[in-house]
């Protein structure tokens, strides 16, 4: 079964049903109301997702029809419905159980950011940033700004994202 939750936990559902294809939408919307690049979603049938902390939620019309569906405590987008539509698009973020789904496409890229490259290469880490000379500039940015935090300073120091707990 997939489920998923909000960040403080007060909104959980579980999906009944497999998620069979993830876009990514660029469209201004989804940057906008995720404060990101893009929104990775999927279409649930509405009768396969069952909602829990309802009561916690808020709803904000985007564009005419269509409602964002968020925590009033956190934040969290959890999904949106449009009207007289019978599914929800389930905001992939909150998913707190892996997913096996394919990626479907990129959608909206006439929207896209500048600074985000869909077909980029760059380095992939398990956890953190691990300093070196050409990012230390970059990450001495996100450590004063409190994006980060040291953990570890040897020969090749490690940075990590500041737990939202601590």
């Amino acid at each position: 079964m997939i489920s998923g939750s909000c960040l403080c936990a007060r909104v959980t559902y579980q999906i009944t049903s497999d998620i069979r294809q993830v876009i990514h939408c660029h469209c201004v919307t989804c940057r906008k109301a995720h404060g990101s690049a893009f929104s990775s979603v999927a279409s649930v049938p509405v009768e396969n997702f069952v909602l829990k902390g309802a009561r916690n939620l808020s709803s904000y019309e985007s564009s005419h029809g269509k409602h964002q569906f968020f925590c009033k405590r956190c934040g969290t987008q959890v999904y949106a419905k449009r009207d007289n539509k019978h599914h929800i698009i389930l905001r992939l973020g909150s998913l707190d159980t892996p997913l096996s789904s394919q990626e479907l496409a990129h959608t909206w890229v006439s929207d896209a950011v500048d600074w985000f490259d869909i077909d980029g290469m760059l380095p992939k880490y398990e956890k953190g940033v691990p300093a070196t000379n050409e990012c230390v500039g970059h990450i001495s940015f996100m450590l004063a700004i409190g994006m980060f935090a040291l953990v570890s300073y040897s020969r090749n120091p490690i940075v990590t994202p500041l737990s939202p707990h601590a």
